[in-house]
């Protein structure tokens, strides 16, 4: 019934599109830009791709938005099919009617028969889905209180959190109920591409003051061994390298105490002679800010977590005395859109005031139909001006795009490929696989096929989802398939590979390189790419990308100085 339902919709956009209603053609215009942004092609067909616009685009959700509107025309269908049935049906010859009748008694037999059942299905698998019991659930209540119990210890100087060794989200309830910090490390929603904790290593954990992990139905994988507690189905290891220490003093010599600690701000006392560096285990955020006791303000810096880390959290020099830190700056992107938002409220206005006019809507209308009169002499001259124009452009950019820096790694989808494609069987002789340039796909007879695609190989950090890059995708038909592919390209800086098994990369000029994952930098000049790899049945994606073409400039992460602002040191001097 839903397939059904679903090509009812496919039907309705193709006929929305035409049918002259404003309404109706906006539900289906958004469903078709909605089901064609879950395809590779247009990404790849208008170079969309790879773009800082699309790198974290989370296509996937595109379905769920689409779901509506095609349920909206597919009763836009339904209606369509009724209108002509019930059309036909006046004036048509008995003959025709009985036919009909007869047709339409097999169908709603056939619906009543079916619809008690998939109405019995449907209530039987709700009812099933609210008699779901967590499981263990004495065990999740002595976890409660167990969690309770450890947050009610929690001070100022002693802050801890827990880390979860699962990518599910339930733990969240156990922070809602009890209070106590929890986390785990996979993408969280209200996490995503921010500046958080970047791996579970011993000085990630330490930076993070993660005191405990928790597993469930197993040994945590971190932790004391010797520490270990078991309640119910969770285990529970402790961190050694916790000290509770939220902010540390990692330049200059002195003492530090946490006084205050809450969703709202960050309290400490430096003891020194003289500005310190400190760091705060928390994710760096544009807004945070931090104020000396007397008033003056103190710059806040983006600080790597750990040595070699990409993810950031909170650094400020800082003076002898109180210090406060708050998250309510203001962002770097604040007021960005101000002026597009006055000449939309302004045009907005305009129009609610000239269409309460009758004369001047009268007016407007007038020239609208006169305008419209022209339209069709205007449509043909853009024809005739506008495609050409549009192909000059498109052959100019591709043209730019050949003589620059090759921005990602691809077969091509032209009418000419931008690569050679070779496979074999082990040990056998390589075999050139042809190119169709309708479907843009390379084909060995019995061997494999490949071509350009989309995928999530590529990350900064692993805390949110993979970026879109343009890759390589191969399938095998049989296990015992090598590929082997070749091209000419100009490289210049740094790329990122990846690959969804390990594959060889030979750049012409450089040492062979096994990769899974890899940064290189690369001096300008043209290269010979080859990349060798056994493809499997299944799915084989590698990735090549240039860096510039994902990371977008994120001024507000630049290092902190080496010595104290001269306004920090200011402050120490009037103190003394």
């Amino acid at each position: 019934a839903f397939a059904i339902l679903g090509y009812a919709g496919y039907f309705g956009i193709i006929a929305g599109l035409w049918s002259r209603r404003a309404s109706t053609v906006f539900v289906a215009t958004t469903a078709l830009v909605l089901l064609v942004g879950l395809c590779d092609a247009p990404y790849l067909a208008l170079d969309l791709a790879p773009g800082k616009g699309g790198a974290r685009l989370g296509t996937e959700r595109l379905a769920q938005l689409a779901r509506p509107f095609v349920a909206a025309a597919g009763a836009y269908t339904i209606a369509i099919v009724l209108r002509h049935a019930i059309a036909s049906w006046v004036g048509a010859p008995r003959r025709h009617q009985l036919i009909a009748a007869a047709i339409a008694s097999v169908l709603a037999m056939a619906a009543l028969r079916a619809v008690p059942s998939v109405w019995r299905s449907a209530s039987d698998r709700a009812y099933s889905e609210t008699q779901v019991v967590a499981p263990d659930r004495a065990g999740r209540a002595e976890l409660v209180r167990w969690a309770a119990a450890r947050a009610s210890e929690l001070r100022p100087d002693a802050w801890a959190r827990a880390v979860f060794e699962t990518d599910t989200h339930e733990h969240f309830h156990l922070t809602a109920i009890t209070g106590l910090p929890t986390f785990h490390l996979a993408p969280q929603p209200d996490l995503l591409l921010r500046e958080r904790i970047e791996n579970l290593s011993p000085p990630s954990l330490r930076r993070f003051n993660v005191r405990w992990a928790i597993a469930s139905d197993r040994s945590p994988t971190l932790g004391d061994p010797a520490s270990e507690k078991i309640i119910g189905t969770f285990h529970i290891r402790e961190i050694r390298e916790w000290d509770g220490q939220l902010a540390r003093i990692e330049r200059g010599t002195g003492q530090l105490r946490v006084l205050a600690l809450d969703s709202t701000h960050v309290e400490i006392d430096v003891t020194a002679s003289e500005p310190v560096f400190v760091v705060l285990g928390t994710g760096y955020y544009p807004r945070w800010r931090a104020r000396h006791a007397s008033g003056v303000s103190e710059p806040v810096y983006a600080v790597p977590s750990i040595e070699g880390g990409t993810l950031h959290v909170v650094g400020a020099w800082v003076a002898p005395g109180r210090t406060t830190f708050t998250v309510d700056g203001p962002l770097p992107s604040d007021h960005d859109g101000r002026l597009l938002a006055i000449a939309a409220l302004l045009l907005a206005l305009a129009g609610i005031i000239t269409w309460s006019r009758r004369r001047w809507r009268l007016a407007i209308l007038r020239r609208l139909a006169r305008l419209r009169c022209r339209l069709p002499a205007v449509i043909s001259l853009a024809i005739r001006i506008g495609v050409p124009l549009v192909l000059v452009m498109l052959f100019a950019r591709g043209c730019a795009d050949r003589g620059g820096p090759m921005r990602a790694l691809e077969l091509g989808t032209g009418l000419r490929p931008s690569a050679t494609v070779e496979a074999r069987l082990v040990d056998g002789d390589w075999e050139t696989c042809g190119y169709n340039a309708i479907t843009a796909i390379f084909a060995c007879d019995q061997l494999l096929v490949a071509y350009d695609g989309m995928a999530s190989l590529l990350n900064d950090a692993p805390p949110s989802w993979g970026f879109n890059t343009p890759a390589i995708v191969a399938s095998a038909h049989r296990t015992d398939v090598e590929m082997r592919v070749r091209v000419d390209a100009e490289l210049d800086g740094t790329y990122w590979m990846a690959a969804s098994d390990r594959a060889t990369v030979v750049v012409s000029g450089e040492a062979s390189r096994e990769i899974d994952r890899a940064i290189v930098t690369y001096a300008r000049g043209p290269r010979t790419i080859e990349v060798r790899a056994a493809v499997p049945t299944s799915s084989w994606q590698l990735t090549m990308v240039h860096e510039e073409t994902l990371v977008p400039a994120r001024p507000f992460l630049a290092a902190p100085p080496a010595i104290a602002p001269a306004s920090v040191r200011a402050i120490g001097d009037r103190l003394q």
